[in-house]
């Protein structure tokens, strides 16, 4: 794992200026309601109280958000994993060679058959044979050769 690029830095920094920013305003919101609900009437004191519980609960989870940012930011700077060992070339047409053997009796007909210069089954005259003599080993009837 690299360094973090300049963007994802950049990206970093705003995110965690924004939540202390949001966590600064949430604060001090948190300050002047309790303050004033001391001094408010029962109807509006209840309100404030109310309105200081939601504000704590908003403060906490932009502080539990700010340490997931900045945890993230501290791993990406001091968790540098060693180089590991390049990965080996692995031959996997040979290691497959390896796997398939065809029995022995197979193995017999596949020889015999590649060793003539014709496709397997015959001299190279037959229907799967793409070049050449496309009409058999024998002229076609009628024709005098």
């Amino acid at each position: 794992m690299t360094r973090p690029g300049p963007l994802r830095q950049v990206n970093l920094a705003v995110t965690a200026v924004l939540l202390i920013v949001g966590a600064a305003a949430m604060g001090m919101l948190l300050w002047v309601t309790l303050s004033q609900a001391g001094q408010a009437p029962d109807r509006q004191q209840a309100y404030l109280y109310r309105l200081a519980i939601v504000t704590l609960v908003l403060l906490c989870l932009v502080v539990v958000f700010l340490m997931v940012v900045l945890m993230r930011y501290i791993r990406l700077w001091l968790v540098r994993p060693g180089r590991g060992q390049p990965t080996p070339y692995v031959n996997s047409w040979q290691l497959s060679g390896q796997r398939f053997r065809l029995p022995p009796e197979q193995e017999e007909d596949y020889d015999e058959d590649s060793a003539g210069a014709g496709p397997p089954g015959g001299d190279g005259n037959g229907p799967d044979n793409r070049g050449g003599d496309r009409q058999g080993p024998h002229p076609p009837a009628g024709r005098a050769s």
